[in-house]
């Protein structure tokens, strides 16, 4: 098997037949190693592929569609709660269908 190499954001590089990480540190002999498989006319992986950064994206829109959800439950509740109750509203109609909308919006994205 040829051995890869991927960067890594740290500096240092993976080594993707053994999947043993590699410091950028000179005294290292596997990185050595590396640096003698980049003379020899090699390149490493991107640090992230694009398929990569899309899953990553996607993981990350779906934790902030979350976090949006869980801090804004507490302003429908306590919205709805007042209207039940006959109480002044602490924020407007228009306000809370805006929020509404926007947490409708997060759970089709899910």
């Amino acid at each position: 098997m040829v051995t890869k190499y991927k960067l890594l954001e740290s500096g240092g590089v993976k080594n993707l037949e053994t999947g043993a990480f590699i410091p950028n540190d000179p005294g290292n002999i596997d990185w050595q190693k590396y640096q003698e498989w980049l003379s020899e006319g090699n390149t490493p992986e991107l640090t992230e592929t694009p398929e990569e950064e899309q899953v990553r994206l996607e993981r990350e829109a779906i934790v902030e569609a979350k976090q949006f959800l869980n801090e804004t439950d507490w302003k429908i509740l306590r919205y709805l709660e007042d209207k039940h109750f006959g109480r002044e509203t602490w924020i407007s109609d228009e306000e809370a269908a805006e929020i509404a909308s926007q947490r409708q919006a997060k759970r089709d994205f899910l």
